[in-house]
């Protein structure tokens, strides 16, 4: 027999890992992208 009340918690821990994981990968890359697009904005101003 399954362990119902185990398996819940176990699953739900698992699912709150991922989404901490997905959460701090979407921020990372979108800080990315802003730090990219105002470096742009800098240095072509810059070169220009």
């Amino acid at each position: 027999m399954i362990d119902v009340q185990k398996a819940m918690e176990l699953s739900c821990s698992f699912a709150m890992q991922a989404g901490v994981l997905m959460t701090r990968w979407l921020l990372e890359s979108r800080l990315m992208e802003l730090l990219a697009a105002s470096a742009r904005r800098r240095y072509g101003a810059i070169a220009a």
